[in-house]
Parts: structure tokens; sequence; C-alpha cells
């Protein structure tokens, strides 16, 4: 009698859910991120006052150093295949820099990705609107 192989048919694959979030107010982001119970949170400011408060002189680090653990943040987050959203605090809303984060997650990820941007009231996505599939204020 033959073996039969058994087929397993994969899961409908789910996007990762990428939120951008952005702010001038270093303050409403801190507010928003800890009202956010699930996902991934990667802040740049949170990484800085870390990197400083463990400095012997309480210097800020440089933007390389930051930009080294920015990468790290981002690499976990994409490595655990259990994460279904990401929010990623932007330094400025640049056309430039969004681009190469998602050029970066797509190099990283084999699975498809969903971006968004969530911002405050006082922001103007114009010229940034069509990199995103949605807006969300908070």
């Amino acid at each position: 009698m033959e073996e039969v192989e058994e087929v397993i048919i994969p899961e409908e694959v789910k996007p990762l859910i990428f939120s951008f979030v952005y702010s001038k107010d270093a303050l409403s982001i801190k507010k928003y991120l800890s009202s956010i119970d699930e996902g991934e949170k990667i802040n740049y400011i949170d990484i800085v006052n870390k990197l400083t408060k463990n400095d012997y002189y309480q210097y800020e680090p440089s933007d390389a150093v930051v930009s080294s653990y920015l990468i790290k943040s981002l690499q976990s987050a994409l490595e655990n295949n259990n994460t279904e959203k990401v929010y990623y605090v932007l330094s400025e809303l640049d056309p430039t820099i969004i681009n190469n984060i998602k050029e970066y997650v797509k190099s990283w990820l084999p699975r498809p990705v969903e971006y968004n941007i969530h911002h405050t009231v006082d922001i103007c996505l114009n010229g940034v609107t069509e990199l995103f599939e949605s807006t969300e204020l908070f």
C-alpha cells in the first residue's frame, strides 16, 4: 500500500500592521504609545533617553549610535513571527526616511505589510499621504 503524504494548507498570511507615529510633542507620543497594549513599539525618544542615562557623563548619543539601536529594535520586531503590529516613531515626516524604512522592512519580511500613519491634529500630511494605506489621529 502506497503512503499518502498529508498536504498542509497554510493559513492565510496576515499582513504586518506597521504604523508610523508622528507628533511634534514628545509627551503626546509617550501618552499614545502607553495607551496601546499590543504590538512592538520603537521609539527613538526612549532610545535617546536610555542611552543618555547610561552614559557616565550623561552626553546625548550620536545619530549613528541611535540609528544602530533603531535598526536593532526593528530587526528584533521583524524577526519575531508572532509580531502582528509595529509602532515606529518618526523623528521627522520626511518621505525619504519613510521610504527607506519601508524598503528595509520589505527586505527583512517575507509577508505583506500594511503601512499606516498615526499623528496628532497639528500635523499636515501634505506630500506623504500617498505613502500610507490609512491615517489615524491620536
